[in-house]
Parts: structure tokens; C-alpha cells; sequence
């Protein structure tokens, strides 16, 4: 029987201790907040998630666009009274 694997510590480690005293009194640190900076997984899916965004806010301008050229030539087309030849 083969032995069990360990298992494989966290990429980044977490703090106990969320409070550090200064001279202001005490400060709460967020947990975890430099795995997030750290991890290059993390980072990837964060600028993926970006790209995404930013495609998504391309298209809705476009679909404006679009709709605002059609709205116009329409109105074009009714104040001209639209005379076919």
C-alpha cells in the first residue's frame, strides 16, 4: 500500500495576527490580501477577468453606436419625407 502524499502547503500563507500596534493604536490588516498580490494564478484571473470587462464594455458601446445611426438615419429619412425615385 502506497503512503498518502502531503499535502502541498498554500502558495501564499495566511497571518494569525490581524492587529499591529502604532502610535495611532491599532490596525486591522486584511487576511490573505498578500496571497492575493503574490499568487500568479490569482494575478492571471484577475487581468483575464479585466480583458473580459473591457470586451464586454466594447461591445455595449458598439451596440450604442449602432442603435443612435439607426435612430438618426431613421429621423433623416422621416424629416425628408422619403421619396423612392
Amino acid at each position: 500500500m502506497e503512503e498518502p502524499k502531503p499535502i502541498p502547503v498554500p502558495y501564499c500563507s495566511f497571518n494569525e495576527s490581524d492587529t499591529t500596534y502604532n502610535f495611532n493604536g491599532p490596525q486591522v490588516k486584511p487576511k490573505g490580501l498578500i496571497c492575493l498580490r503574490s499568487d500568479p494564478e490569482m494575478k492571471r484571473k484577475r487581468r483575464v477577468a479585466s480583458y473580459k470587462a473591457l470586451a464586454v464594455e466594447g461591445k455595449l458601446k458598439s451596440s450604442m453606436k449602432n442603435g443612435f445611426r439607426w435612430l438618426k438615419t431613421k429621423y433623416v429619412i422621416m424629416r425628408s419625407g422619403w421619396s423612392s425615385g
